[in-house]
């Protein structure tokens, strides 16, 4: 059985307290120094570098806009909100993928909902390398877009 203790009154939460007479105080923390971080020391493993990211939203509004316009109840659905490439643009977009060793990787990343593990598992490769040879993708679609003066 435990000894009862008497109720001691600790005063309203946040009040500054005394310990004998003297107010307690708290030490200043230390002083820091400010450290400026580059891109490259905060970004990502797996995040495309700047040059890349036009080349990488001009890929994502292909992908709105491929087909016919008829609803396909068996295509694999991915949800983005892009808008779609003009025609004529869409055109010579679908001819550079049609016509790109990484074809079936660029269809199947911007075209289908899958995420980057269940696209590796279906394209039998390592997850790190598939993301090496996305970037290489998207650096031969930016060289074939600024040839053929693609801009998004």
């Amino acid at each position: 059985m435990r000894k009862p203790t008497p109720y001691v009154d600790r005063g309203k939460p946040g009040a500054l307290r005394y310990q004998g007479g003297v107010l307690l105080t708290v030490a200043d923390p230390p002083r820091l120094t400010p450290h400026i971080l580059k891109l490259h020391e905060i970004q990502r493993h797996n995040s495309l570098e700047p040059e890349l990211q036009e080349t990488h939203r001009i890929l994502l509004r292909w992908s709105e806009g491929g087909g016919s316009g008829l609803r396909n109840p068996e295509a694999d659905i991915r949800e983005t909100h892009y808008d779609p490439l003009p025609p004529d643009l869409q055109g010579k977009v679908d001819e550079i993928v049609d016509n790109c060793p990484w074809t079936t990787l660029t269809v199947k990343r911007y075209r289908s909902s899958l995420s980057m593990s269940k696209l590796a598992q279906e394209l039998r490769t390592p997850r790190n390398r598939l993301y090496e040879n996305l970037r290489a993708a998207l650096w031969y679609f930016r060289g074939r877009f600024e040839k053929e003066g693609i801009y998004g």
